[in-house]
């Protein structure tokens, strides 16, 4: 280490010192703006759900009508509408359709198939649909920006813009906005059973 510091001059120190701040705020701050893009991403989307919702539930459980359980990210009641929401976050291109089975996720030239996220959403909707005795219940999965879709967004994608103007744009009559509030309740009782029953 002394033979070290004996090759650097008094000259040198200074550019040493600047060199090695940088590279320690160029650490700190990559991390940051992540976390910071992250969060408004997040705090955005609160704001519209606050926003232009009558109600809002995370973390949703029902059941599947057999032994099982569903789970998905949010039901929002918008209007005379329930819309089922499940996040999936996947940053670089991603390639998929409503009827394709298998998507495909493109990141730093790594390729990565997933299952159709539309699939599993819409089949919770079906079974409120059912249960609830209504129609009323939508699908919808939101992506974060991170996600591209290079080739066209399949219907029931969402992003943050997409989602805005889906919330913003809905218009109910005052008999709708009663059935659905009529529905939430039902719901809200029915998601409590669930997850109860799936927390034994």
């Amino acid at each position: 280490m002394d033979h070290i510091l004996n090759m650097i001059s008094e000259s040198q120190l200074p550019w040493l010192i600047a060199g090695l701040f940088a590279l320690l705020v160029l650490l700190i701050a990559v991390p940051v703006f992540s976390y910071l893009r992250k969060t408004r991403e997040k705090r955005t989307k609160e704001k519209l759900m606050k926003t232009h919702t009558q109600a809002v539930a995370h973390d949703v459980v029902v059941s599947d009508g057999l032994d099982g359980f569903l789970f998905v990210d949010y039901v929002m009641q918008v209007g005379s509408k329930i819309y089922v929401i499940n996040e999936l976050s996947k940053a670089g291109y991603v390639f998929g359709g409503e009827k394709i089975d298998e998507w495909t996720n493109v990141e730093n030239n790594k390729t990565a198939k997933f299952n159709n996220p539309l699939s599993y959403v819409k089949m919770v909707a079906q079974s409120l649909n059912h249960e609830m005795n209504t129609d009323i219940f939508e699908a919808y999965v939101l992506f974060g920006q991170s996600s591209d879709f290079a080739k066209g967004v399949p219907e029931g994608v969402l992003q943050l813009d997409s989602l805005a103007s889906l919330l913003s744009a809905h218009q109910s009559s005052p008999e709708g906005l009663q059935v659905a509030s009529l529905v939430w309740g039902k719901l809200m009782v029915y998601t409590k059973m669930a997850k109860a029953a799936s927390a034994h």
